[in-house]
């Protein structure tokens, strides 16, 4: 417990393991680039200058979990004896289709064995669910980039 400087007001302190993604500069750039390319109301406006800004003044390592109790889970297994992060692209790719399927909801309904595909079923018993949730901010960039590559696959445009 600590006390806030400006208001007296105690307040909690809570220490969380978080995820993290680096995103080079030269992704960020590309990133700023197509954004400029789709965005309504141009790259002249002060609402993209404003993002850019920001943006660009970030460091590499951008916070992608949130310290929330609720949202959708980072679809990440920990070893239960050392803590140590078990991560396996064909793993997270089977959880997606599984979230695709039956939903997000199954990461908190579902055992650790039927997460799991066939090949990492053995390792079952030594794994755990890891109970972090993904920001709302990097969230609703997902689904705001998902819809933007719906609308342009309905208008026929594949994105490059």
């Amino acid at each position: 417990r600590s006390t806030q400087s400006r208001s007296s007001a105690a307040s909690d302190v809570y220490k969380r393991q978080q995820w993290y993604c680096k995103i080079p500069p030269k992704l960020k750039e590309q990133y700023v680039d197509k954004m400029s390319q789709d965005l309504l109301y141009g790259s002249e406006s002060e609402e993209f200058q404003t993002l850019e800004a920001f943006l660009m003044s970030r460091g590499p390592e951008w916070c992608i979990s949130s310290t929330n109790h609720w949202g959708i889970p980072v679809p990440v297994f920990q070893y239960k004896q050392s803590g140590e992060v078990f991560i396996e692209s064909d793993v997270i790719e089977h959880i997606i289709k599984l979230f695709a399927q039956y939903g997000s909801d199954i990461w908190g309904d579902w055992s650790v064995t039927d997460l799991l595909p066939e090949d990492f079923k053995s390792k079952a018993e030594q794994l755990q669910k890891v109970e972090d949730v993904f920001s709302q901010e990097f969230e609703s960039g997902c689904s705001w980039f998902v819809q933007l590559l719906s609308n342009q696959l309905a208008q026929g445009v594949l994105p490059n």
